[in-house]
């Protein structure tokens, strides 16, 4: 499908739409489709990732652990590594036939042993990076890939129980040797807000725990349908709070797309894949809103 005129504002438009938490399907399109397997697949890796009644208990969760940057499998021969601290929050559903599941609040921040320092927040104030110096202001649109990663059930618990969320089949691939099942969930069928949400799942058929997701980073600061391809692959799992949670991530990064890569020249640089090993995670601390707000950057 083709946007003209002004993509930013329309893609800003419909993302505004589909990430509000009352958002209804409009009665001229038709349901978001769910696949009868593609459903139950999900639902076996929520069974399998701690179970609806444990998983709907977690309010909060902050993950801790170190990270380094490798290349083509190999680590880096100057690697930066470095801690990282993730923390989460989900906001109650909305009850009712217009309600939906909103996003969770977040905040990643690292620290690598180049004293380099990033933290990267959204909550009630407007999303923002900040490296040094003040805040940068991002647009709302990079909370549909800020997800807790960490924590897969999460994740697939909300769409599952978000029926504005199409979740359907797609060919089985090959994920690191095994023949994983493959399910792809979207806000809705098709248009902006689907390819900005999509994410393909891949499971382990025998265990029905995830074996990797991929997803669309939309940009930071223009056109939500320019941005890059990231994939997790779940190297691990530990325990904690009664859940499934990751205990190692290797998080790879995909070449751009979108309409402005498609106008400009030259190379877009690539980035580092970061594997990521998780020391602990704690499970409802409560952690105060300011945690999820860099320096009050407002709407």
């Amino acid at each position: 499908m083709k946007y003209h005129g002004e993509p930013g504002r329309l893609a800003a438009a419909v993302l505004a739409l589909a990430l509000s938490s009352w958002a209804q399907t409009p009665a001229a399109q038709m349901p978001p489709q769910r696949d009868a397997s593609a459903v139950a697949g999900v639902a076996a890796a929520v069974a399998a990732l701690g179970g609806t009644a444990s998983l709907s208990a977690v309010q909060d969760a902050t993950a801790t652990g170190t990270f380094l940057e490798e290349s083509g499998g190999a680590i880096n021969a100057s690697a930066v590594i470095g801690t990282f601290t993730w923390t989460y929050r989900f906001p109650a559903p909305v009850p009712g036939a217009a309600g939906g599941n909103p996003l969770p609040d977040f905040r990643v921040s690292t620290q690598d042993t180049k004293g380099r320092r990033t933290d990267f927040a959204g909550g009630a104030a407007s999303p923002a990076l900040m490296g040094t110096g003040k805040p940068s202001r991002l647009h709302q649109q990079v909370k549909v890939s800020a997800l807790p990663f960490a924590l897969p059930g999460k994740i697939l618990l909300r769409v599952l129980s978000d029926p504005r969320y199409a979740i359907t089949s797609a060919p089985a691939e090959s994920i690191n040797g095994i023949a994983a099942a493959h399910v792809r969930v979207a806000m809705g069928n098709d248009g902006a807000a689907a390819s900005i949400t999509a994410e393909d799942w891949f499971f382990d058929p025998s265990t029905g725990l995830p074996l990797r997701v991929s997803y669309f980073v939309p940009s930071a600061y223009g056109n939500a349908l320019d941005g890059r391809l990231q994939s997790v692959d779940y190297l691990g799992f530990g325990g904690s709070g009664g859940i499934a949670v990751a205990s190692a991530l290797l998080v790879r990064w995909g070449v751009p797309s979108g309409p402005a890569y498609q106008h400009q020249g030259g190379v877009v640089p690539s980035l580092p894949d970061r594997r990521f090993a998780i020391a602990s995670v704690a499970i409802n601390t409560d952690p105060p809103p300011s945690t999820f707000d860099l320096g009050g950057v407002q709407p």
